[in-house]
């Protein structure tokens, strides 16, 4: 994956390009390493909403199996299957603060 740079650096990138015959056309705007979804701008709007998606999902199921199962079980659901999700990767995200508050507010 290439990283995008500013204008004054596109020339280079050409000229990288060339160097080392990368087909233009297979560059991506994002990518999935590690199960993070990474965007070529730095940023973590794919990953939030891959991440939104499957927790609202899993929100619904804790919803749902609350009226049927104990508190203790309940909370082995949580932290199997929400906290793991949400925290993984948290240390990536560097000042991406928005992206954890966005998360948690479900």
């Amino acid at each position: 994956m290439l990283f995008a740079l500013s204008n004054s650096q596109k020339d280079s990138l050409e000229t990288l390009l060339k160097y080392y015959k990368i087909d233009p056309q297979q560059i991506t705007a994002a990518s999935k390493f590690l199960g993070i979804h990474i965007q070529n701008n730095l940023k973590w709007e794919t990953h939030h909403n891959y991440l939104s998606s499957k927790l609202s999902s899993i929100n619904y199921l804790l919803l749902r199996l609350h009226r049927v199962v104990n508190i203790e079980t309940l909370k082995l659901a949580y932290f199997g299957l929400f906290q793991s999700l949400a925290s993984y990767g948290i240390q990536f995200w560097g000042g991406e603060i928005w992206v954890l508050q966005s998360l948690f507010k479900q």
